[in-house]
């Protein structure tokens, strides 16, 4: 990452996820950044960024893993987010910024993110 830069909601990133633990996603791959830049600039010092890993696979699908569509700016290939994936990175992690995703891709991240909540609130209950 560029010192100082810094990144906003809608932001594609090409991120480095490693080291990851058990079934984490790794690897470099895309990511989406969905936190807002002043919760960001709010953190001071040691800010982080909550993103969304993305992959290419169709494998998964359903409301943990909404297809985006390529878009000229954004996508470079239909990608499908890994939101049970979701999670926070310090900037150090960030290797290039790609471009940016719409606001539509972005209500689909956000409307996504409940059902993430709710799964693991659902696991944690489990006995």
């Amino acid at each position: 990452m560029t010192s100082g830069q810094t990144y906003q909601r809608g932001d594609l990133l090409l991120v480095t996820l490693d080291p990851v633990l058990g079934s984490e996603q790794g690897l470099k791959r895309p990511c989406i950044v969905l936190s807002q830049l002043a919760t960001v600039q709010a953190s001071g010092s040691r800010p982080v960024y909550f993103v969304v890993p993305l992959t290419t696979a169709r494998k998964l699908t359903g409301p943990l893993a909404p297809l985006l569509q390529q878009r000229p700016s954004g996508l470079r290939a239909d990608s499908v987010a890994l939101v049970m994936h979701a999670r926070s990175i310090d900037p150090r992690r960030i290797v290039s910024h790609w471009g940016r995703v719409d606001a539509q891709d972005i209500a689909t991240l956000q409307a996504a993110l409940p059902a993430r909540a709710d799964r693991a609130v659902r696991k944690s209950r489990t006995p």
